[in-house]
């Protein structure tokens, strides 16, 4: 860690991609984990994992944990660490760094992941992050209804949003 980097977070990267669950389950978080490089690149840090977040010893009395909050720990670091100096924060993009760990094993573990990540929106301390991840949302459920529309037009429109999405990512 350079000495001018007090916190540095890395990639995660799901071990297993045999079906077809675990492969949408596996592009999706490989999304997230670029999104939340791209933004710690871009000095607007968003979401990072504790699985793979090195800090500086130091911090831990100098941060804001929100001790009231059951997870989340990784994120408040990354935000308030942020604060103090935006220099101090970096994603490694060294492929010794990543972690692998293993997906959500069905539908139920996953979303009660996403609704554990999302109940802690409000309690961020860049409100800025959750209106970018409302208009994500929104994009997703965008798409969910142009597939559900069952019409030629509706089809698509989900096969462009999707183009873009997997173009942004």
């Amino acid at each position: 860690m350079d000495r001018n980097n007090l916190l540095v977070s890395g990639p995660v990267v799901y071990t297993k991609s045999d079906g077809f669950w675990q492969r949408i389950v596996t592009l999706d978080y490989s999304g997230l984990v670029a999104i939340g490089a791209a933004y710690i690149e871009w000095h607007l840090p968003m979401i990072c994992n504790g699985a793979n977040l090195a800090y500086r010893k130091s911090l831990v009395s100098e941060v804001n944990l929100k001790e009231n909050k059951a997870s989340g720990d990784d994120v408040f670091i990354l935000q308030s660490v942020f604060e103090k100096n935006q220099s101090w924060v970096v994603f490694s993009k060294n492929r010794d760094a990543f972690v692998m760990t293993e997906p959500p094993s069905d539908l139920k573990v996953f979303w009660n992941q996403r609704i554990r990540w999302a109940s802690k929106n409000s309690d961020y301390s860049i409100h800025k992050n959750t209106l970018i991840l409302v208009f994500v949302w929104l994009y997703n459920v965008m798409i969910v209804i142009s597939l559900l529309s069952l019409n030629p037009l509706g089809l698509l429109a989900s096969f462009f949003l999707v183009l873009v999405k997997l173009i942004a990512e």
